[in-house]
């Protein structure tokens, strides 16, 4: 009887436990697109997907139509990462919790992958933004110095940013630093060439030096573009 058993249960192990693992993996096939912000294919992005309970993982690239599969995936959750050298490594999570009899045929909506340059540009406009209300601020306060330095801090980042070109040329004007006053607003006013009062700021520059021709165009534009702003009419 024993023998009997024995046989038994082997031929359940040998029988059972290939079918199970068959089973378990063929539950899922993932396919997609990986596209860059003008929805074109990416191909060669490397994709790899890591189980959260077991972590066995699988990899595969896009080909050149930026399209990926990955075929005979059990059910569970997944941490994805994309990557390719030139654009933002992007994670996320894909959850398929339900074990599937069949194998069950996802399509995902397509990846944006973002350039580096693209990043880059992002992380500074962020950065050039928080450092114009620090500045703002700061010389709404009359912290001359502070402003001045979060507008300096600002231009580091973006040279030519008119905004940071600007609050600069005030800060430098409540200094009596006049000639980089009359730089930074000149500066400003070419890249931004609608916003009158940094020419009515650059009025009171020329006034300083006692430059009373450039002082007076200075106002002029400034009317021009605000007939109604006193300042400069004064």
């Amino acid at each position: 009887i024993r023998h009997i058993l024995a046989a038994a249960t082997l031929a359940v192990l040998v029988t059972v436990s290939p079918f199970a693992s068959a089973a378990d993996y063929r539950e899922y096939l993932f396919r997609g697109t990986v596209v860059d912000t003008d929805e074109k294919p990416i191909a060669d992005v490397k994709l790899t997907i890591k189980h959260r309970k077991n972590f066995r993982t699988w990899e595969t690239e896009t080909n050149k139509k930026g399209e990926y599969k990955f075929v005979g995936v059990p059910h569970g959750v997944y941490d994805v990462t994309v990557s390719k050298d030139g654009y933002q490594t992007h994670t996320l999570e894909w959850l398929y919790q339900t074990s599937q009899q069949e194998m069950k045929r996802v399509k995902h909506p397509p990846l944006v992958l973002l350039s580096s340059d693209q990043v880059h540009r992002m992380e500074t406009s962020q950065r050039v933004k928080s450092y114009f209300e620090e500045a703002s601020r700061l010389l709404g306060e009359g912290d001359v110095d502070g402003a001045l330095a979060s507008a300096l801090a600002m231009l580091e980042d973006r040279p030519d940013d008119p905004n940071g070109l600007y609050i600069a040329g005030m800060c430098y004007l409540e200094k009596r630093q006049i000639d980089e006053a009359i730089a930074a607003l000149s500066r400003s006013a070419e890249l931004l060439p609608d916003f009158a009062p940094t020419y009515t700021r650059l009025g009171i520059c020329y006034q300083h030096k006692g430059d009373v021709d450039a002082a007076l165009a200075a106002y002029e534009k400034a009317l021009a573009l605000e007939p109604e702003n006193m300042a400069p009419l004064y």
